[in-house]
């Protein structure tokens, strides 16, 4: 499947969607990682808080090959988990990081582009509709979110 490049404005809401698959390229250096995020239900019952369980492409097969290595609360305090086998000084953890402020700042660099992985960001569905492919969602998680989606706006 081929990978479809998602805009600075609108690669936070994918990511922090529900089950992202995204990848982070530099293009100065050729550097890319791949990640995977997971989110845990809505909202945790016990703390009230949304958690985020973050993986990092390990292996040749990108469908299972996905290492965790830490966790995401209320899409700011990341917990580097003492069980990950990545260490948080990895290339890998310390790119993830860096994206994701300098996202938060609205601050992140031309030579950095984000891609979405052809499955929605939210449920994680196959994306096979041209307009699902483009904005990254399927149509009823466009619709939920309030993207705009094809040439209907979404409820």
């Amino acid at each position: 499947m081929e990978r479809h490049e998602l805009g600075h404005e609108d690669a936070l809401r994918f990511i922090l969607a529900g089950h992202s698959i995204f990848t982070v390229q530099n293009l100065d250096t050729g550097n890319r990682f791949t990640y995977r995020l997971s989110r845990l239900g809505a909202e945790d019952s016990y703390s009230r808080q949304e958690v985020h369980f973050c993986q990092v492409l390990t292996g040749q097969d990108n469908g299972n090959d996905y290492s965790f290595f830490g966790t995401l609360f209320n899409q700011r305090k990341y917990i580097h988990s003492k069980k990950a086998r990545i260490s948080q000084d990895a290339p890998s953890v310390k790119a993830f990081l860096w994206v994701l402020k300098k996202l938060m700042r609205n601050e992140l660099p031309e030579q950095i582009k984000i891609f979405h992985e052809g499955y929605c960001g939210r449920c994680g569905t196959l994306l096979t509709v041209p307009d699902s492919i483009v904005t990254g969602y399927g149509p009823v998680c466009a619709r939920i979110m309030g993207i705009r989606y094809g040439m209907v706006e979404a409820a």
